[in-house]
């Protein structure tokens, strides 16, 4: 998934947990986010970046495991996969 390119990490903070990231334009970045989000593995908070569409990712808690991030990067896939199957 993070091999082929489709996503951009825009920004990240130092010292904190936090990422800015997006999945090609406007419309594809709301759809990631609204897919990873509706499925109730993870949160990513909607923002504005220079001026393009992106979501916060966010991992700061000593609670997160490795397992809930593979669970994550499923969520992530699975919602491209969704998206690459919209009728256009």
């Amino acid at each position: 998934l993070l091999e082929n390119g489709l996503y951009s990490f825009l920004d990240t903070f130092q010292g904190c947990t936090s990422v800015v990231a997006s999945f090609g334009d406007g419309a594809q970045t709301d759809y990631i986010r609204d897919a990873v989000t509706k499925s109730g593995v993870a949160w990513f908070g909607p923002t504005r970046w220079k001026g393009h569409h992106a979501f916060r990712i966010s991992v700061s808690s000593w609670a997160t495991t490795a397992s809930d991030i593979e669970m994550t990067l499923a969520a992530v896939k699975k919602a491209v996969e969704e998206m690459a199957n919209q009728p256009r």
